[in-house]
């Protein structure tokens, strides 16, 4: 839509995006399923213990979320998924981080793979192979991929002024008691209180 827009139309979608109180326009779901394909690249335990670090950037949203870690597997299960409010999701990227935990010596990388949201395939499962820090190919071990798949839904009204009241109700929050409001905690009330 962008090449074809004229810049008063480009300029107005530019104000609406960079407000900091603009509501989310766009619920986007990343499903983080599987991994597999690692032969080597974490410490000295035998098998890595798995975790993915889901993240959206761009525009005014920067979001992180984490899988539980699986222990012991070169081939991690989760079915683990995360709902992102998004007020600008033609500007976002999903950047899938995978991790061996370790308590002792700090987590070792085990790769990445980015995608801008608005070339992504929604509704199926998608398969994908993981990068080496360098943004190369896995050079430690095999050849990892991921199975992810990506949903979006508008939102609506109701759920637009939902958010912005949990919002409202989290900034009072820890204003009395010295926390960061938690956006998951907020995005929990909202997916009960609305089903969306």
């Amino acid at each position: 839509w962008m090449l074809d827009a004229t810049p008063a139309e480009l300029a107005a979608r530019l104000r609406a995006i960079t407000a900091d109180d603009g509501p989310p326009q766009t619920v986007f779901n990343v499903t983080v399923h599987s991994a597999r394909g690692w032969t080597g690249g974490w410490g000295f335990e035998k098998s890595p213990d798995v975790y993915c670090q889901v993240q959206i950037h761009g525009g005014p949203d920067a979001i992180k979320k984490r899988t539980k870690t699986v222990d012991n597997k070169t081939d991690p299960v989760w079915e683990a998924s995360f709902d992102f409010p998004l007020r600008a999701p033609e500007l976002a990227v999903c950047t899938l981080e995978f991790w061996d935990e370790d308590l002792t010596s700090g987590d070792d990388f085990m790769g990445q793979v980015s995608l801008p949201l608005a070339s992504v395939i929604t509704g199926s499962k998608l398969t994908l192979p993981l990068l080496s820090a360098g943004l190369c190919f896995w050079e430690s071990g095999g050849t990892p991929t991921c199975d992810v798949s990506f949903t979006s839904r508008p939102t609506t009204e109701s759920t637009r002024a939902l958010l912005a009241a949990t919002a409202a109700a989290d900034a009072a929050s820890s204003e009395t008691n010295g926390h960061p409001p938690s956006g998951d905690a907020a995005l929990a009330r909202t997916t009960a209180a609305t089903g969306v």
